[in-house]
């Protein structure tokens, strides 16, 4: 020390250097206050203008939930000034009975800390309920306590309904797709029902199952049908080859049958002789429906045939009555036979009757009277009791 004076030494002079900055430091900082708080004087109006410029509900709300801010379309929802919505809370703006949910999130985020999103449902008094997406957040201060929070809200009411109108169409098209295939099951199950009572009719009447396309023209027969036609095994189904077999007096007949069944789209029907391979004739049944196509144009003719060969040939037993009764004309209505004797012969006219004086026996005896019952084509014939024994 000199004097009054110290002589400082590097450490000494270190510490000085570093109280001057800092004095400096404050002397700047106290020049850019002023600054700071003008700077944000002119920001503030700007960031609330955006706000109120925006499509969504801005709102800030305090630790008893109170609104501290509320932008201009959310002004506009609540129906109310900003200063008639600062101070109040969501039972006083909306409907008491729709705030609890809204309530218990902003409790949560104010609790927590932590950002919520989700679906709120709100209603003004008297007015139908509104949707809105919201996402809330905490507001902290400089010390990072939580002072209130921030939400920003999208009414998405219609977007709601939208998908709730396509829910309920999405269930109604379920709902008639699941009748429907129980409908179409059982349209199945009936159809199988049909198919195999079908093919039982067939089998029972011994029919044969035909097909004729017209364009190319194609056939299509069933084993029994092409027994019925006699055709030759591995022989190629034709319509030439199924004329040729016709008789000979049948074949115009049965042509000209099929000619108007596709000109007039009626069904066909025919009987007609074959001659097999065998030289054998057989008699056939047969009948035939036209389909046509989307022009009404005839594509094809599908049917059945049926052997009538034995059908049409009288039975040894009716020969064996006639020639017993002396009864030459096929169509005889009347006639004696013994009592008790029970015959079954193919009678065509199926009457019957008979009477002691219609028909006196060869030896002069004179029969008991009789009757007869019609079954199909078969007659069964037996004498009726008689009160002489």
């Amino acid at each position: 020390m000199l004097g009054n004076a110290f002589v400082l030494g590097p450490e000494g002079r270190r510490l000085r250097k570093t109280r001057v900055d800092m004095l400096q430091c404050k002397k700047d900082n106290s020049k850019q206050l002023p600054e700071n708080l003008q700077r944000s004087q002119i920001e503030l109006p700007a960031l609330l203008g955006a706000l109120d410029n925006l499509s969504t509900y801005v709102y800030t709300k305090d630790l008893e939930g109170r609104y501290t801010y509320a932008n201009q379309l959310a002004c506009q929802l609540l129906d109310r000034a900003l200063h008639e919505v600062i101070g109040k809370t969501d039972p006083e703006l909306f409907s008491p009975e729709r705030c609890n949910e809204a309530i218990a999130t902003d409790q949560r985020v104010l609790a927590t800390g932590a950002t919520v999103a989700l679906d709120e449902t709100l209603a003004r008094p008297n007015q139908r309920p509104r949707t809105f997406w919201s996402v809330k957040a905490p507001l902290r201060d400089e010390q990072g306590r939580i002072i209130g929070l921030i939400g920003i809200s999208t009414d998405i009411t219609e977007r709601k309904r939208t998908e709730q109108r396509a829910k309920a169409e999405q269930q109604r098209l379920a709902q008639r797709v699941e009748e429907r295939t129980e409908q179409l099951a059982a349209e199945v199950e009936r159809h199988a029902l049909t198919s195999d009572q079908l093919r039982l009719a067939i089998d029972g009447a011994e029919l044969g199952v035909w097909e004729y396309h017209l364009q190319p023209e194609r056939f299509f027969w069933s084993k029994r049908c092409k027994r019925h036609l006699g055709l030759p095994a591995g022989e190629q189904p034709s319509y030439a080859g199924f004329m040729a077999r016709i008789h000979p007096e049948d074949r115009t007949r049965v042509q000209r049958l099929i000619e108007h069944s596709l000109q007039t789209r009626q069904d066909y029907a025919a009987e007609y002789r074959l001659r097999w391979v065998d030289g054998s004739e057989h008699s056939i049944s047969a009948l035939g429906r036209v389909y046509c196509d989307a022009a009404g144009e005839p594509t094809h003719l599908a049917g059945v045939t049926q052997d009538i060969t034995r059908a049409n040939r009288p039975s040894n037993a009716c020969s064996n009555a006639r020639m017993l009764l002396g009864v030459s004309s096929p169509r005889f209505r009347a006639i004696t036979i013994p009592r008790r004797l029970d015959w079954r012969c193919w009678i065509p006219s199926c009457a019957i009757g008979a009477s002691m004086s219609a028909w006196p026996a060869p030896t002069g005896i004179r029969w008991p009277p009789i009757s007869g019952a019609a079954c199909g084509r078969w007659c069964r014939i037996w004498p009726q009791p008689s009160s002489q024994g």
